[in-house]
C-alpha cells in the first residue's frame, strides 16, 4: 500500500534499481526520499514511512493503516489545507467544503487542541524530504 500511495502522490516509485536485486538492496538500505517539488504533508509522509519500513514485522498492518490520521482526514479538510498552501482558489472547480471544517490533523494549520496523534511507538520519522528508519 505504501508503494502505491508514494507513486500516486509523487509520480515515482519509492525504490529503484536496474534489476530485482538492486531494488531489494534499495528497500533494505536506502532511506525513502520525497521529491522536493511535491507538496506532501508530514502526516502523509508518516503514513508512507510506516507502510514502507524495511522489516515486515515493523510495517503498519491494516488496523494501523485505517487508524492513521492521514486516512481519517476528510477530503474537504485536506482541500482547506491545500488552499492555505496554494491560495484560496486552489481546487475551485471542486465543491466548496463546509465552513466549519478544520485543517487536517498534522497540517501546519491545525487549530484543534485535541487532534488524533499517530502512535507514539513509531520508529519511522520524517525530516524534510527523507524518511529515516530509526533502529
Amino acid at each position: 500500500m505504501g508503494t502505491i500511495i508514494f507513486q500516486l502522490i509523487t509520480g515515482n516509485v519509492p525504490f529503484e534499481g536496474k534489476n530485482p536485486f538492486e531494488v531489494l538492496r534499495s528497500i533494505l538500505h536506502v532511506p525513502i526520499r520525497f521529491p522536493a517539488d511535491v507538496v506532501i504533508s508530514d502526516t502523509c509522509k508518516s503514513l508512507i514511512c510506516n507502510l514502507l519500513r524495511p522489516a515486515p514485522e515493523e510495517r503498519y498492518g491494516w488496523a494501523q493503516y485505517f487508524e492513521h490520521p492521514f486516512i481519517k482526514t476528510k477530503p474537504e479538510e485536506y482541500l482547506l489545507y491545500l488552499r492555505e498552501i496554494f491560495g484560496p482558489n486552489y481546487g475551485s472547480a471542486l465543491p466548496s467544503p463546509v465552513s466549519s471544517a478544520r485543517s487536517p490533523v498534522g497540517s501546519p494549520a491545525t487549530k484543534d487542541p485535541s487532534p488524533v496523534k499517530p502512535e507514539t511507538k513509531t520508529k519511522a520519522t520524517t525530516t524534510g524530504t527523507e524518511c529515516e528508519i530509526m533502529s
